[in-house]
């Protein structure tokens, strides 16, 4: 079949599909079945307003069951070929998190049909879906790491943990691959209590019991609730919680539960392995043995348990039980921190940057910085900012410099801060030229602080295009040039710098770098007046008492110096004296006026005392 004939087949198509939508709104609800075939015939021809609208229905049950991932699945698709409202809900998945949608990108990453194949994208899209728990991207994910590939490399640990988690879940598949490429068995019952389920607490009204029970230190209640939670009944289906609770029954001679937990020993379960290294590493219930205890941790952290990477870890960095070997703590410690298990993180953090890894330092720093995964502290967070800043680090370069010129855990000093800024400036950060040009020009140094002004002003930061203007105009560290110094005060009045606004009018009014603009000025000091800048609303009035670009007008003049005057504008005090005074355009009045100029003869203005010795 040719193109055109598909083309016209797949538009035949979607047409039929919208009449018989609209006439449905006449006729029963029985048409969706003819409506639903001829769309999905369309969407499945690759037409991408059908696969929007098939998405759309699927989302809100219109004729079909609802269906979020079946909904997402073809939004993806039309959004692939371009369609907007298509992109929009997609987008908008992936923006709210939506683990189906991130699960879709994943998917669209693993595809073998050419160049969209990209296994890192694919990685990064299903952890996202995984910190959700979802189901398939946990098996995605724990199947990914059994092939070794260039770009990811096979992790067993990592894929039995994943594989694991969705077999329990009931992924058949995972369970599949456990067992054939392990000869790790699992159950996947994913049998539901008929009680509802707390969401709060994960439990229903029995569990609940007996988890009070359990943590009075009740065994039997102990032993119960470990195998709810290995079935999933009445609870959410938690295999380490079972075996912990199971443990804790067994340990106070639970018979039924010593064996249920000898049995996980001998099949490997790597909570139990884990819980029985703890134990001969405390000599708690068992001879205290460093070397038996890191035995059952080797265990565990081979079936992919966390706690025992991290425990096995510690004894490998101490030569506690077992041969000292800092590189082998080192990989197990990123093992159980690429779960996510933050005493592994933390450690880690730490071990890599007193290595001298610049990335770790950055990290740590930045950890001390915000008080998220470690107490706040100032100084320690510019400790490893400057660890980092010196191997060159831009970002931690940049930072260090803010913590000399605020003077955030260290004495304030702007030669450090200085140094630091233009040290980041030169490596590319361009948030440190403006702070870099301020420093600089708070010391003297017009002529570099020029430099980095007019580097910041030409990204575009506002308040460097205003400065910039400021050092054209006073020929500061740089040629005089008022024509362009006007342009960077334009330049920043359009992003809002007020006093930019204001000077802007004032050289347009008084044409001091090209031809007078009145009309201009008007509405640059318009703006700065409504932003409230006083000496804007003073010229208005002065340009309206003049009448400059308009006829001359004492009424509105008066008003605009009434809205400075109330601000504290000296000589708009000053004028509304002398109006008052001489009674032209207020009623004249001496002890008003004289109020205006003991007002403004306080502000400082020259002519409001000279003018109160005279009356």
């Amino acid at each position: 079949m040719n193109k055109k004939n598909t083309s016209r087949e797949t538009s035949t198509a979607l047409a039929e599909f919208l009449l018989c939508l609209v006439l449905s709104c006449f006729f029963s609800t029985s048409i969706w079945a003819a409506d639903l075939q001829n769309l999905t015939k369309a969407a499945e021809q690759g037409d991408p307003q059908a696969q929007y609208e098939l998405g759309h229905l699927y989302e809100n049950g219109n004729g079909v069951n609802k269906d979020p991932a079946e909904s997402l699945k073809w939004y993806q698709k039309a959004a692939k070929q371009g369609q907007i409202d298509a992109q929009i809900k997609f987008g908008s998945a992936l923006e709210n998190g939506n683990p189906e949608a991130f699960v879709l990108m994943g998917k669209m990453y693993l595809t073998e049909n050419g160049s969209e194949k990209n296994l890192p994208e694919a990685l990064k899209w299903l952890k996202l879906a995984v910190e959700q728990g979802h189901t398939e991207a946990l098996y995605l994910l724990g199947k990914l790491y059994t092939e070794d590939s260039a770009e990811i490399p096979a992790d067993k640990t990592e894929a039995i943990r994943l594989l694991r988690m969705a077999a329990e879940q009931g992924q058949p598949q995972a369970a599949k691959i456990l067992a054939d490429k392990f000869s790790i068995s699992v159950t996947t019952s994913t049998a539901k209590a008929e009680e509802p389920i707390n969401r709060k607490t994960g439990l229903d009204t029995s569990n609940q019991k007996l988890l009070k029970l359990a943590e009075t230190g009740d065994a039997n209640a102990q032993y119960k609730l470990g195998k709810n939670f290995e079935s999933g009944t009445g609870v959410e289906k938690n295999s380490n919680e079972a075996i912990i609770w199971i443990f804790k029954a067994a340990r106070q001679g639970h018979v039924e539960a010593q064996y249920e937990f000898s049995t996980a020993l001998g099949t490997n379960d790597p909570e139990a392995c884990f819980l029985m290294g703890t134990m001969h590493l405390s000599g708690d219930g068992v001879k205290k043995s460093s070397s038996e205890a890191a035995k059952w941790f080797q265990q565990a952290a081979d079936l992919g348990n966390a706690e025992g990477q991290f425990a096995l870890a510690t004894l490998y960095s101490t030569g506690d039980g077992i041969e000292k070997s800092t590189s082998k703590a080192l990989a197990l410690l990123n093992q159980s921190a690429r779960q996510g298990y933050q005493p592994a993180v933390d450690s880690l953090i730490v071990q890599s940057a007193e290595s001298g890894d610049v990335a770790a330092q950055f990290n740590l720093a930045q950890q001390y910085d915000s008080g998220k995964g470690r107490k706040q502290d100032p100084g320690l967070a510019l400790k490893w900012y400057l660890n980092a800043a010196k191997q060159g680090h831009g970002e931690a370069r940049f930072l260090a410099g803010s913590y000399y010129s605020q003077g955030i855990g260290v004495k304030r000093s702007s030669s450090e801060a200085i140094k630091w800024f233009r040290l980041a400036a030169l490596q590319g950060i361009d948030k440190a030229q403006l702070p870099l040009a301020i420093l600089l020009k708070e010391q003297g140094e017009f002529k570099e602080a020029a430099t980095w002004y007019a580097k910041a002003a030409q990204a575009g930061h506002a308040q460097a295009q205003y400065e910039v203007a400021l050092l054209l105009s006073n020929g500061k560290g740089i040629t005089k040039n008022e024509k362009e110094a006007t342009k960077w005060f334009e330049e920043a009045a359009k992003q809002g710098i007020v006093e930019a606004q204001y000077i802007l009018g004032m050289r347009l009014e008084t044409g001091s770098s090209d031809k007078p603009d009145l009309k201009a000025a008007q509405d640059w000091y318009n703006r700065a007046g409504k932003a409230g800048n006083i000496d804007a609303l003073y010229r208005l009035g002065l340009m309206a008492y003049l009448g400059k670009g308009t006829g001359q007008d004492t009424t509105k003049a008066v008003r605009w110096w009434e809205k400075a005057a109330d601000a504290g504008q000296p000589m708009a005090l000053y004028f509304l004296g002398y109006l008052s005074e001489t009674g032209s355009g207020l009623a004249r009045n001496m002890d008003q006026a004289k109020g205006y100029y003991q007002k403004s003869a306080e502000k400082g203005n020259l002519f409001a005392k000279q003018t109160l010795t005279s009356l």
